[in-house]
């Protein structure tokens, strides 16, 4: 079990805000694995299993008088449950040449919550449930033209289904920034690509780069929204606006990076990395940034190691 609590207060305000959240969490994984002629197998089932319990309480700081406050996930509780089934093939194409990875996964996933106390927020729904289900694969393939050398390819596909968070949360993310439950959330897939090569120069350096592209359909993004018909409600005495998690078409992510290492004398290592990435979401037509993408960045290391000395 895992134990969460905020607590909270704003200024020159008596009440304590106390949100207290309970996960369980339990999982089990069975991984078999066989090998044959060229072939190195895995295959398997893997199930997690979680539960959400959520209390919380105001606490009038002078009179010590406790009241009952909103929670942050429904108080009638929550439960995500996700059992895959996989399996996934190493193949040795030639020896020290070309090596090809292929693998599937099938994916269903079941979610339930309630809203046992609408005290504070009246919702147009009481229950939420979901059930989703998806097959989800890998391709790669990997060529090494000589030692030190190596180029790979590699395509596959991805699935998130929406969480508790994603789904029931109510938490003001920031003054007049509410965010609300949106029980009609349905999955987000991705389509990926990469191309990556590295070259190792003698015993004393190394290289390698790459390329990647990622497109997402039914992308999950938080944006304006409504509760129960509206775009603000009354919120701990004030108006604010009502934002929720949406599935906003079509996104897309591509990016570069490079690194690189070299030994520099006996006990002298020089190192660096860029990194560069950029995220768009189409909707209707029109592109926006893509949240949580991060920005350019680069690092560059020198690093000195001798007996007890770093």
């Amino acid at each position: 079990a895992i134990n969460e609590s905020r607590n909270t207060r704003r200024f020159n305000n008596t009440l304590l805000k106390h949100q207290n959240e309970a996960v369980g969490v339990n999982s089990f994984d069975i991984d078999v694995m066989k090998s044959f002629r060229q072939h190195e197998m895995h295959y398997g089932i893997e199930g997690y299993f979680n539960t959400v319990t959520s209390t919380a309480n105001f606490e009038n700081v002078l009179t010590g008088e406790s009241t009952i406050a909103d929670t942050r996930y429904p108080s009638g509780g929550s439960t995500m449950n996700n059992i895959a089934a996989y399996v996934q093939d190493l193949i040795t194409i030639e020896e020290n040449k070309w090596y090809a990875n292929v693998g599937a996964r099938l994916t269903s996933n079941t979610l339930t919550a309630n809203f046992a106390d609408t005290t504070f927020f009246k919702f147009p729904f009481k229950d939420v449930t979901q059930k989703n289900r998806a097959l989800s694969g890998t391709a790669s393939l990997v060529y090494m033209p000589s030692k030190g050398n190596r180029i790979a390819l590699l395509g596959s596909t991805g699935f998130r289904s929406p969480n508790v968070d994603d789904i029931t949360k109510v938490f003001e993310t920031g003054p007049g920034y509410l965010i609300a439950p949106n029980p009609t959330l349905q999955p987000e897939y991705t389509y990926n690509a990469e191309l990556s090569a590295s070259h190792r120069i003698g015993t004393d350096g190394m290289i390698e780069g790459g390329v990647y592209y990622t497109f997402m359909d039914h992308a999950l993004v938080v944006d304006r929204g409504t509760l129960d018909g509206k775009d603000s409600v009354m919120y701990e005495g004030a108006m604010t606006a009502v934002y929720t998690t949406q599935n906003k078409g079509q996104a897309m992510i591509s990016g570069i990076y490079a690194a690189a290492k070299f030994n520099v004398g006996k006990y002298v290592v020089l190192s660096g990395n860029f990194n560069k990435s950029r995220g768009r979401i189409l909707t209707n037509g029109v592109e926006t940034p893509l949240d949580h993408i991060a920005p350019m960045s680069a690092k560059f290391a020198l690093d000195y190691r001798k007996a007890k000395v770093n």
